[in-house]
């Protein structure tokens, strides 16, 4: 298993939505967080033709990680909660959804998980500069979402 370098993450995630998107994006009913977290290091691992050191659902206590990178390598193991915003998500729920994330981070163990990131998708820019305010870094966008990322 080979660690995956999380600098990649702006080009990546371009890379993967352009090449994976299901249109509309915006009208996913069901949401598409766990599409994201199951395809996206599956098409890394495709394209780049090795296994990179994701796993997803790791439980930490009571917390459920969606994805723990680089956990079995020499890297520093990186605790990333996704969240993905739908077209029926407001921003204040999203913003409150995107904060249980955060908080959860927290309780993680800055020893077990040397970087702990909140990842998010969020398609429109009320809510992109929502997240702005609140210290998210814009990552990389395309026309219909915009990634971004705070690292605690």
């Amino acid at each position: 298993m080979q660690a995956y370098d999380t600098q990649h993450l702006p080009t990546d995630l371009r890379n993967w939505i352009n090449a994976r998107l299901l249109r509309p994006l915006l009208y996913f009913e069901g949401g598409w967080e766990k599409w994201w977290q199951s395809d996206f290091p599956a098409w890394l691992d495709t394209v780049n033709d090795t296994q990179y050191d994701f796993r997803r659902e790791v439980r930490d206590g009571g917390i459920i990680i969606d994805w723990v990178v680089n956990g079995n390598s020499d890297s520093p193991t990186n605790a990333i909660e996704l969240k993905a915003q739908t077209h029926k998500t407001t921003k204040s729920s999203f913003v409150n959804q995107v904060g249980k994330d955060l908080d959860a981070l927290r309780e993680l163990s800055p020893f077990d998980y040397p970087v702990r990131m909140s990842l998010i998708a969020v398609i429109d820019q009320t809510t992109f500069e929502a997240m702005v305010e609140r210290d998210f870094v814009p990552l990389t966008k395309t026309s219909q979402v915009a990634f971004l990322s705070r690292t605690l």
